[in-house]
C-alpha cells in the first residue's frame, strides 16, 4: 500500500515539474510578447509624431493651391 502510494506521489511530482517548465515557457513567450508590442507602440508613436510634424508644414503644392482655392470661394459668393 505504502509503495502504491510512493508511486503516485512521484508521478504527481513530475507532473508538477512538467508544468512548472511549461509555465516558464508561456512566461518567457508573454514576455517577448511584451517587448514586441512596447516596441511596436513606439514605432506608431514615431510614425503619428512624423505625420503630424508633415501636416503642420504644408507642401510646396499644398502652398500655391491655397491662394487659388481662397480665389475661387470669393468669386463663388
Amino acid at each position: 500500500m505504502a509503495n502504491k502510494r510512493e508511486a503516485e506521489l512521484a508521478k504527481l511530482r513530475e507532473e508538477v515539474d512538467a508544468k512548472k517548465v511549461e509555465l516558464e515557457e508561456s512566461e518567457q513567450k508573454v514576455r517577448t510578447l511584451e517587448t514586441e508590442l512596447k516596441q511596436l507602440r513606439d514605432q506608431l508613436s514615431e510614425q503619428g509624431k512624423t505625420q503630424e510634424e508633415s501636416k503642420e508644414r504644408p507642401s510646396a503644392a499644398a502652398a500655391a493651391l491655397e491662394p487659388t482655392s481662397a480665389g475661387v470661394a470669393r468669386s463663388v459668393r
